[in-house]
């Protein structure tokens, strides 16, 4: 009688951890929380893990769906789309259960790039504006992603998303992402939600997988330039020499993506916010492969290769321009950034040129940027009539004799100067090779009228400079960005 009562208890201390196990095992993705924004519109993903086979029900907003967990214990369950609205109940059922309160459906955005991006908003100039506009924003949901790094990609965010009303608070959050979010709830009447995505001093490639910088031979050396550097750096720690710093592993392959943006595999989202780039300046010609490459797998991960991305071109920087064309890392990057959204469908870019500063890397005027954004936002993708564009310059053309005029497009009523000083900024460059200043400037219906100061005309030239003097914008005052335009390819008449 001994023996069954000693197996049975047996069975019982056995039995236990499997069962623990599979109580366990069922779980939500960490980005789900209370208090969330869900993406309107499109098809909605939500996903976690269950014991393999596990058959998981979700239930939201009076739809309901089923999926069955993987042989990893992955599973995604696909609702319909859903037009905006709330507040609704999320319900998940599988082995265990859990439920979300004070869930919305609006407009999902990401708010990626490095430190400026990061940067708080009650570290910059305009806190006490931005803390008023959230205040009266109730719809307006905002959470980080933790920062981190990983050598693999993980399933996963390293803990629950703390999702959270913007009306109660966004001092710790991106005072660009925050800035943006208000002016677009403010302007659609819908519930928005954004993802703060941003470590500081971080290059693109430490946001590209390593498996995609391996697979494209501009960024491929990359790889092995990294795994060089460990194995010196871990070699020197070995023998007890400390004066090597570890190699930082967000200027390098994949280990951001790899830690905050890998686990958001199969989030709906609207769009992503930019503002990256200062790590990357002095490189600018891998640029472009890269960032092509970096939307990609973003665009990949939503399901939308459509994904909008906007960029913040850099703005001002070190000393002030005193030469028609210098030679500075920040005055061609930025020149590469407008660029990049010729390569790339579906992007576009703001100019803040206006805003910087010489002495900080970090300039405190956050907002207007925001602002910029979500005009762009609310224009481009929205459809609202609102001057959301930068001016961009589309024609070179002789109008006299040695003078020549400039058109833009984008001016929402005209071309000014934000200073309202007199236009200037242009470098013009003679048939020897040689840049001078324009002379003559003059703003004449749209147009910027100019003349070369030695007589013949082979390229122009704006902005060219990390700190330029340049003063154009448009009506709407978004300033224009550095431009190069030569004769050969002005479509001149």
């Amino acid at each position: 009688m001994k023996i069954p009562f000693i197996l049975a208890l047996l069975g019982i201390v056995l039995l236990s951890p499997v069962q623990a196990d599979v109580d366990n095992a069922f779980r939500l993705a960490n980005i789900f929380s209370d208090h969330m924004v869900l993406q309107a519109d499109q098809p909605l993903r939500i996903w976690g893990w269950d014991t393999p086979e596990t058959t998981v029900t979700v239930t939201f907003a009076d739809k309901s769906t089923q999926a069955k967990a993987a042989q990893d214990g992955r599973w995604v369950a696909m609702l319909s789309p859903t037009d905006t609205g709330g507040p609704y109940t999320l319900s998940v059922q599988g082995s265990g259960s859990t439920t979300l309160e004070d869930v919305w459906i609006g407009q999902v955005w990401i708010a990626a790039g490095q430190s400026n991006m990061a940067m708080r908003a009650q570290y910059c100039d305009e806190a006490e504006q931005i803390a008023a506009d959230s205040k009266e924003l109730p719809l307006l949901r905002i959470t980080s992603i933790p920062q981190g790094y990983a050598d693999e990609p993980q399933t996963d965010i390293e803990k629950r998303a703390r999702w959270r009303l913007a009306s109660e608070g966004t001092g710790g959050f991106s005072a660009v992402g925050v800035s943006f979010a208000n002016d677009l709830q403010a302007g659609l009447g819908q519930p928005v939600g954004i993802i703060q995505v941003a470590v500081g001093g971080s290059k693109i490639e430490s946001w590209v997988p390593r498996d995609v910088l391996a697979g494209n031979p501009t960024t491929a050396d990359w790889i092995g330039r990294y795994d060089k550097k460990l194995k010196e750096y871990e070699a020197a720690k070995a023998k007890g020499k400390t004066e090597m710093r570890e190699p930082g592993r967000n200027k390098y392959a994949a280990f951001l993506y790899n830690k905050m943006a890998a686990p958001l595999q199969d989030l709906s989202a609207s769009g992503i916010i930019w503002y990256q780039g200062e790590s990357n300046s002095g490189d600018s010609d891998d640029y472009i492969p890269l960032f092509r490459e970096w939307i990609s797998q973003w665009r990949e991960m939503t399901h939308n290769p459509n994904l909008p991305v906007f960029i913040v071109q850099l703005p001002f920087y070190h000393e002030r321009q005193t030469e028609p064309v210098e030679k500075g890392s920040w005055g061609y990057f930025r020149y590469v950034q407008a660029k990049v959204t010729e390569a790339v469908p579906h992007s576009n870019y703001v100019v803040t040129l206006d805003t910087g500063n010489a002495e900080d890397v970090h300039p405190r005027q956050k907002q207007v940027i925001g602002q910029r954004l979500a005009a762009l936002a609310l224009e481009t993708v929205y459809g609202k009539d609102l001057p959301g564009q930068h001016p961009e310059a589309v024609s070179l053309k002789a109008i006299g004799q040695n003078r020549y005029s400039i058109g833009f497009e984008n001016l929402y009523g005209g071309l000014k100067t934000f200073d309202n000083e007199a236009p200037r900024g242009l470098a013009v460059q003679d048939t020897d090779g040689e840049w001078h200043w324009a002379q003559g400037l003059s703003i004449d219906k749209g147009t910027l009228t100019f003349q070369p100061p030695t007589g013949g005309l082979k390229a122009v030239r704006y902005n060219w400079a990390n700190n330029p003097v340049g003063n154009l914008a448009n009506a709407a005052g978004h300033p224009v960005g550095p431009f190069e335009i030569t004769l050969e390819t002005a479509g001149q008449d």
